[in-house]
């Protein structure tokens, strides 16, 4: 059986084999490195500044400038006036252009082929999309190339989702010291205190907490996000056991 995850998948790269073939193998090859140079830009820029907001909006914006600069650096001398032809790119040219395209777009659908079944199970909206890409040919031949990590990890994540849940659990996770040591942050608790900031958490407004201001202060915390970190690491620590236990069960 063909799923639609594979239908996507296929589509996918035939459509970016034939605009690398069109572009050819420098043009083709813009894109790639524009990403990878504005996302090293980003991640300096953040490790210099832990200013989380500015480094995103440059990790965005900076590959857009840069493919637009390579394509001007990278482009092709003016022809004559009287030269009507048009310009030859060769076989090998056009099939390295659409085998670095293929494998570009490829990446990224398979990228977001893992991000979507790393989505815990119990949410709903994306459970038959979830069901379609783990059945997929694709999903089987990404796990085997991971040595069934991926497959494992997907399991850890909706297992460590439903131990987070039950009451013990919680209970342990408010005697750590890293849960003490993060509620006692000042800027927790601003946000504790905020009645307006609560609610927007709790009804899940995406647009006004990202332009809260106690909010982006936390991203731009680096203190903080290192507690935070710290918190994840504890619960993973305490809980892993429990969920291989679970696991071998299974």
């Amino acid at each position: 059986m063909i799923y639609l995850t594979d239908k996507i998948v296929v589509v996918i790269l035939t459509i970016y084999f034939l605009i690398g073939w069109q572009r050819g193998f420098f043009k083709a090859i813009i894109g790639p490195i524009a990403f990878i140079v504005g996302t090293l830009i980003s991640a300096v820029y953040y490790f210099e500044t832990k200013n989380l907001i500015i480094a995103v909006i440059i990790g965005i914006i900076a590959p857009l400038v840069l493919g637009v600069i390579f394509s001007i650096l990278f482009r092709p001398p003016p022809k004559d006036k009287d030269d009507n032809s048009s310009p030859t790119i060769s076989f090998v040219n056009r099939a390295a252009g659409g085998l670095i395209c293929a494998a570009w777009s490829g990446g990224m659908a398979i990228l977001c082929i893992i991000l979507v079944t790393l989505i815990p199970s119990n949410f709903k909206p994306l459970a038959s999309i979830k069901k379609d890409i783990s059945s997929s040919q694709t999903y089987r031949i990404v796990n085997k190339l991971s040595g069934h990590r991926l497959k494992k990890t997907v399991l850890d994540i909706d297992m460590f989702n439903n131990l987070v849940k039950s009451e013990k659990v919680q209970e342990d996770m408010q005697k750590s010291e890293a849960y003490k040591n993060l509620m006692d942050d000042p800027s927790v608790k601003s946000i504790l205190n905020d009645a307006k900031t609560l609610e927007s958490i709790q009804k899940k407004d995406i647009k006004s907490l990202i332009g809260n201001p106690k909010i982006l202060a936390i991203m731009n915390n680096p203190d903080l996000i290192g507690k935070l970190m710290q918190f994840q690491k504890e619960i993973i620590e305490k809980n892993s056991a429990e969920s291989s236990k679970q696991l071998n069960k299974m």
